[in-house]
């Protein structure tokens, strides 16, 4: 009854809670759902809608109504998904469970507003088609991906991480590398052209996984670093970067970048340089406060003659 009622059902907007009430087949035209968390509800896991949902194109978590803005026309083969605002309502620590095999059908995904996530997902995850990914204001979040999540990004174009001020790194070494890290000793992001680190007050490398991996971005040519005042090194290992050509220091801001023979060494450049400013600012500061002592106890001096 209901399939004749909604014969082509493309977008729709339903509590988490009601989600269940719906079956497969009264849904087999969905293109867009925007789910509403509930306090009460039991830990989100997106595994939960991809499993389920074969035809979605765009999926929203967090109540959001963008649903109703949104063209999937864009959307060829895989799934959007975004989580928004859900720091407030639950526990929730990773948005995948732990050996999932159903993030292959994901095309972009976007996080947002997370602050109880402390990583992205599970190392054991795999996004063999993710051509976009952004974090934004998850707090709570350490590092972004593992390594062995990290070599899986074969299609990766874009990734966006800004204004999470607990992030240290991006890519995240695994304790427990076993016999046979020697022979993972390379990740590739082989499409990825654009990268942004904004806002990132907490972030010291890319990656801290030392000499024993290399890291190679052959079509890398926009990657911006602003506002991340404690960057020393983008990776210790070996880096290959050989379409870029400057270091862009502003989003919004194309002339203001640098660089410096590569990649790490413009990276320490800018870093060292900000620390001097920052010297120079505080002898400044320092200077001028003597000064405006020195004048209220002069000023003193007169008024008591």
């Amino acid at each position: 009854m209901i399939t004749q009622v909604f014969p082509n059902l493309a977008k729709l907007s339903v509590d988490e809670k009601h989600i269940s009430l719906f079956p497969e087949d009264w849904l087999c035209k969905l293109k867009c759902l925007d789910v509403w968390l509930d306090e009460s509800s039991t830990i989100l896991s997106l595994d939960d809608f991809l499993h389920r949902f074969h035809t979605i194109k765009i999926l929203y978590v967090g109540g959001n109504n963008q649903v109703w803005y949104t063209s999937f026309k864009n959307v060829e083969n895989g799934m959007n998904a975004r989580m928004r605002g859900i720091n407030h309502r639950r526990e929730l620590k990773q948005i995948f469970k732990q050996e999932s095999t159903n993030t292959n059908n994901l095309e972009q995904l976007e996080i947002v507003e997370c602050d109880n996530l402390t990583n992205l997902v599970p190392s054991s995850t795999s996004f063999q088609n993710l051509t976009t990914l952004k974090v934004c204001f998850c707090h709570g979040m350490i590092n972004v991906l593992t390594s062995s999540t990290a070599r899986s990004l074969v299609r990766l174009r874009k990734m966006s991480i800004r204004s999470s001020r607990m992030i240290t790194e991006i890519v995240a070494d695994e304790d427990d590398q076993g016999d046979n890290y020697a022979a993972k000793d390379e990740i590739v992001f082989s499409e990825l052209k654009e990268l942004l680190l904004v806002d990132l007050k907490s972030l010291t490398s890319f990656s801290c996984s030392g000499n024993n991996c290399a890291f190679k971005f052959p079509s890398l040519g926009t990657l911006v670093v602003e506002d991340c005042p404690n960057l020393k090194i983008f990776s210790e290992g070996e880096l290959r970067t050989p379409k870029l050509q400057k270091v862009q220091l502003s989003v919004f801001d194309n002339k203001l970048w640098a660089w410096d023979r590569d990649l790490n060494t413009t990276i320490q450049y800018v870093y060292l340089k900000r620390k001097k400013e920052e010297k120079e600012e505080e002898k400044e500061k320092s200077a001028k406060a003597n000064e405006k002592e020195k004048d209220a106890k002069d000023s003193g001096k007169i008024k008591s003659i």
